[in-house]
C-alpha cells in the first residue's frame, strides 16, 4: 500500500512510513480494488417492551409519536386470568368422576344427573369470565389511559400519562406461571387515584409499555421522572 502523506510504497503491515515517518491509519483500504475489512459482526440485543415502544416511534409508519390518537395498547380480560379456577373445576369434576363411579351406583339417571350437574357449574365460571371479559376494556395511548365498563350502559375514564406516580405488578403463582396479573397505577388523578388493571396477558410487557409511555411524555413536557 501507499503512505497517504507521501505516497511511498509502504508494508501492509507497517505502522509507520519508512521514507516520511508519518503515521499510517489502522484500517487503511488498499488503493488497487482490494476489498476494505469487513466490520466485526453485532450481536443481536434482546428485544424487549421499551425497545419495541422506541422502534414505533422511530418507525415511519407513525407521523406524529405524541398524537393523542395514536393506540399504543389495547386489551381486555384474558380467560388465562381465571386459570386456578379452571384447574380447580377439572380436579373437581374428576374427582367427583371417580368418586361416583366407584361409590355411587344410580345408573344412567346417576350419570345424567352428574352431567348436567357439571355442566351448570363449568357454564357459571364460564359465564363469569365472559362478563369479565365483554364489560371491561383498556386503551392507552401516547397521552391518555382510557379504562370503559359496562355491557349495556358503558362508563368511560381516563388518566392522563403524565399525571401517573407510579406502576406496579402483582403476580400469583398461577399468574406467573401463565403470564397474567395486576398492574396496579397510583396518579394524581382525582378521580382514580389508586386504579388496578386486573385480568391482563403479558402483564409485565405491558406494564413496561404503559411505564415507556409516560416517560416519553415527561420528557417531551420537560417534566422530570422519578424511578419506580
Amino acid at each position: 500500500m501507499k503512505c497517504p502523506v507521501c505516497s511511498a510504497e509502504v508494508a501492509e503491515n507497517a505502522l509507520f512510513c519508512q521514507q516520511c515517518g508519518a503515521k499510517l491509519p489502522t484500517h487503511y483500504a488498499p488503493a488497487s480494488g482490494g476489498a476494505a475489512p469487513a466490520e466485526p459482526p453485532i450481536a443481536p440485543q434482546p428485544t424487549t417492551a421499551s425497545t419495541q415502544f422506541r422502534d414505533r416511534l422511530a418507525a415511519g409508519g407513525v407521523t406524529d409519536p405524541h398524537d393523542l390518537h395514536h393506540v399504543l395498547w389495547e386489551g381486555r380480560y384474558s380467560i388465562k386470568a381465571m386459570a386456578g379456577v379452571w384447574v380447580m373445576l377439572l380436579l373437581l369434576t374428576v374427582g367427583a368422576a371417580i368418586v361416583h363411579a366407584i361409590w355411587i351406583h344410580y345408573g344412567w339417571l346417576g350419570w345424567a344427573i352428574f352431567a348436567g350437574t357439571a355442566c351448570v357449574v363449568w357454564f357459571y365460571a364460564f359465564s363469569i369470565y365472559l362478563g369479565r371479559h365483554w364489560s371491561v376494556r383498556y386503551q392507552l395511548t401516547t397521552q391518555r389511559f382510557f379504562h370503559e365498563t359496562g355491557v349495556f350502559r358503558h362508563t368511560s375514564d381516563r388518566i392522563e400519562v403524565i399525571a401517573m406516580d407510579d406502576i406496579t405488578v402483582t403476580q400469583g403463582p398461577l399468574d406467573r406461571l401463565f403470564g397474567t396479573g395486576q398492574i396496579r397505577i397510583l396518579s394524581g388523578d382525582h378521580a382514580t387515584p389508586d386504579f388496578h388493571i386486573v385480568g391482563i396477558d403479558h402483564v409485565k410487557q405491558v406494564a413496561e409499555i404503559i411505564d415507556e409511555a409516560r416517560r416519553a411524555e415527561r420528557n417531551r413536557r420537560g417534566v422530570r421522572v422519578e424511578s419506580i
